[in-house]
């Protein structure tokens, strides 16, 4: 069986990278990947410098530089050669997303769209925004990596069926999905009837309180001029840090609260706070629910629960 792992926190990555160093290429086999793989495995091992992958059966990575040593790849994936690929264009990822940790005082602005300069964003757009134009899905999820992490092992799909789809892209604040909303992700060949916003996390603590909230408003705002004819569920930014005390614990609660008085009363939306179903009883994250670093569910069984007769009923 595969470790499963936090799937949105790359662990041990490289830091620092020798910029002299010689490029390296490696070819993943065409065939027979699990009789390739421990020739493969040490060849990966030897590098202690920047990579390049290419992949005959994935173009998509072709060309792609990843920063070096990889001595703690692994494939514990059924696909071993799987393990190869996503370690490294995991790595590589993580090299393209050091431009987003300085960020100007307008990339932070909540409610002003705004796209992420980085090649894994824009793919996941782009595969976003063609599937909303030819699917038919009646339920529709948007959000970031909390949002994301309901399709792990199909849950979304075996909770809300066939026809529940999941626009969340790992990372996303207000403003970036504000942007993907405008930018062909809403644009259906037939509107879904139900959907859910889950955004605002990856805001706390970039931004004001009244920002965070503005941020949220407009993305609902959008939702409803772009598909009017959709219920929305809108989901209070759920909770951070594994103890009650965390000092987050009431930003994000007054936060709520700002959120569901400003869409009292808006016609087709339902606003709902979840968090008491994902704690326990002394408010503090216990650790069938939730991942190690008190941000990411790792179970939606209580989150589903809470919500499944709000939409059943909407």
């Amino acid at each position: 069986m595969p470790n499963l792992e936090n799937p949105f926190i790359e662990r041990d990555l490289p830091k620092t990278a020798d910029a002299s160093a010689r490029l390296f290429e490696v070819s993943l086999p065409e065939q027979s990947p699990r009789a390739q793989l421990p020739a493969l495995k040490d060849q990966l091992a030897s590098l202690q410098a920047p990579l390049r992958l290419t992949d005959s059966n994935t173009s998509a990575d072709a060309g792609k530089l990843a920063l070096g040593p990889c001595r703690n790849l692994t494939a514990e994936q059924p696909d071993a050669s799987y393990g190869i690929v996503r370690g490294l264009r995991n790595l590589y990822d993580w090299a393209d997303g050091l431009r987003e940790l300085f960020p100007t005082k307008e990339e932070l602005i909540t409610d002003r769209p705004l796209p992420r300069n980085t090649d894994k964003w824009k793919r996941e757009h782009a595969d976003l925004a063609k599937k909303a134009q030819t699917t038919d899905a009646n339920l529709v999820f948007y959000g970031d990596s909390i949002t994301k992490g309901m399709s792990m092992g199909n849950a979304l799909q075996n909770e809300f069926g066939c026809r529940a789809e999941n626009f969340g892209i790992v990372g996303d604040s207000t403003q970036h999905l504000l942007w993907r909303m405008q930018n062909g992700e809403m644009e259906f060949k037939n509107a879904p009837e139900k959907g859910v916003i889950l955004i605002g996390a990856n805001n706390i603590g970039a931004a004001t309180e009244d920002e965070i909230v503005k941020g949220i408003i407009a993305t609902v705002n959008e939702a409803r001029t772009r598909l009017p004819d959709t219920k929305w569920l809108v989901l209070g930014v759920l909770p951070q840090g594994r103890a009650a005390s965390d000092p987050r614990r009431a930003v994000i609660e007054r936060i709520n609260s700002a959120v569901q008085r400003e869409l009292a009363g808006k016609d087709k939306i339902n606003f709902m706070n979840v968090n008491k179903n994902m704690l326990q009883a002394d408010g503090n994250m216990g650790d069938d629910v939730w991942w190690r670093d008190g941000l990411h569910p790792r179970n939606y069984t209580p989150l589903f629960k809470a919500i499944r007769p709000v939409l059943d009923n909407m």
